[in-house]
């Protein structure tokens, strides 16, 4: 009776001692807000790869927005100038176009994350007030 005994403790042993093996190999765990970051980065991750990247730039209301897509898949939608404080929608269809251009630049280049800082912004000539 004893050996059976060792004989279950060393097969469930062995058991956890593969599962573990095989998620060292894996990235650690994240906590849950960290999670859908992750499986956002992966998702823009894959779609760069795949070079298809396109942007339409839409009217908001209060203005401009545009978004980035890859295989009729939208990456990211932008209604409002990012990096300043509220929720002020870009003036015109040309600014809302170079910061568009500028993001697609960045996620071909595999730039991540692909933030747009207000300098660049600056530099771009985007109005922001």
């Amino acid at each position: 009776m004893r050996f059976k005994v060792w004989v279950c403790w060393g097969i469930g042993l062995t058991c956890l001692m593969s599962c573990n093996d095989s998620k060292s190999s894996e990235k650690p765990e994240l906590k849950k807000t960290d999670q859908s970051n992750t499986q956002q980065q992966e998702l823009v991750d894959k779609t760069v790869q795949q070079n298809e990247l396109s942007f339409d730039v839409y009217s908001t209301g209060e203005g401009f927005g545009y978004s980035i897509s890859s295989n009729n898949k939208k990456l990211i939608i932008q209604d409002h100038i990012p990096g300043i404080q509220g929720n002020q929608a870009f003036r015109s269809h040309e600014d809302a176009t170079k910061v568009a251009e500028l993001m697609i630049g960045k996620l071909e280049n595999n730039i991540m994350p692909p933030s747009v800082t207000i300098e660049e912004m600056e530099q771009l000539g985007i109005e922001m007030n």
